[in-house]
């Protein structure tokens, strides 16, 4: 493997890492079956993969009740916790922009740009909090996904309890 796809395997761990401890600890909300730094098929889209992921269970059929306020503010945290991670691991971050624009489309709708943009900060500062707060939890699941690519949810909630312990 060159040192490029070394770097950026090791950025995508960060990354899902950051996202599955966040999941983790948004409990039912974001109970997630896999993380993986595995390339992940893209819905809808033939063809595209992204370079990993925490694998959400399907929906319930049927209508879904809106989130309330507070879990929507986890998601959004849990969104931007992805990238942060990877900044903190790496020095680097992919994926901001892109989680920032799922934010506003998916969680922030019908506000003005100004009280969208407050939002998105917000969710990102949230995230930067939790990143410093949990980094010994995210790095041991980073350091796992390296090792074995793929770790499911009592995988994660082991090595996370593990490392909580630990400091």
């Amino acid at each position: 493997m060159t040192d490029a796809l070394a770097e950026e395997r090791r950025g995508t761990a960060y990354h899902e890492a950051g996202h599955a401890v966040a999941a983790l600890h948004a409990g039912p909300l974001l109970a997630f079956r896999e993380v993986t730094i595995a390339p992940v098929p893209v819905p809808g889209m033939k063809g595209m993969t992204w370079p990993g992921g925490v694998i959400l269970p399907p929906p319930p059929p049927g209508p879904q009740d809106p989130l309330i306020a507070k879990e929507e503010r986890q998601v959004a945290m849990y969104q931007m916790a992805g990238p942060e991670a990877e900044l903190v691991g790496t020095g680097h971050e992919t994926g901001r922009r892109a989680h920032k624009c799922t934010i506003r489309e998916k969680l922030h709708t019908g506000s003005s740009r100004d009280e969208s943009d407050a939002y998105v900060q917000r969710a990102e500062d949230e995230a930067r909090e939790f990143v410093a707060g949990h980094w010994a939890e995210i790095k041991a699941v980073a350091d796992a996904l390296l090792e074995h690519e793929r770790l499911e949810y009592e995988q994660v909630a082991r090595l996370a309890a593990a490392a909580r312990g630990s400091t």
